[in-house]
């Protein structure tokens, strides 16, 4: 059986440095695919919101602030997922731009939330929301200190972390075949 998932694990280490090297070969395409599945999310975050919103427990100004965050979401959404299919002449960098300056406000939005929710019970964990405003806040500034290269980069970052994670999988996998060998 251990030579079975050694193989296995062998051929899924070749399969993923195959894999970042066709992302990094191909990153146009896998920058589209990003930002459509980020598309993809934000449209299902939004309308999650939008649906859901009523069962909330909080202030009226809360739940105004989640149905505008929520509108949000699925209208850069929909630019997302429809932008880089239909409209390959618009730059993915005024995208960027817009998702930004949506980011700015979820940030902003998350930590409204995590004092409301500090109000209601100071025993709550607030760390989601901390992690939000933080995340939100990166990615924005990631994406407005340079749009037109922001997202090239990830797809290299991606195509690179891929690759070494197949590297790794068939050095193990090496290593423990080898060592197995000598122990038997």
């Amino acid at each position: 059986m251990e030579k079975k998932n050694n193989i296995g694990f062998f051929i899924l280490g070749l399969l993923l440095v195959g894999a970042g090297i066709l992302v990094l070969a191909n990153k146009g395409l896998f920058v589209k695919i990003i930002v459509v599945t980020a598309g993809v999310y934000s449209l299902a975050v939004g309308f999650y919101t939008l649906f859901n919103i009523s069962s909330w427990h909080f202030v009226k100004l809360t739940k105004t602030v989640a149905v505008i965050k929520s509108i949000l979401s699925i209208v850069v959404g929909l630019v997302a997922v429809i932008a880089p299919v239909a409209l390959a002449e618009i730059s993915l960098g005024a995208i960027q731009i817009i998702v930004a300056v949506i980011l700015c406000f979820e940030a902003v939005v998350a930590v409204q939330n995590a004092i409301m929710c500090r109000k209601i019970d100071k025993r709550l964990n607030l760390s989601s929301f901390a992690w939000e405003a933080l995340v939100d806040a990166v990615l924005a500034f990631i994406l407005f200190s340079n749009p037109d290269k922001a997202l090239p980069a990830v797809v290299t970052v991606i195509g690179v972390v891929i690759i070494v994670l197949g590297v790794l999988c068939v050095v193990l996998t090496a290593a423990a075949t080898i060592k197995s060998k000598k122990a038997a």
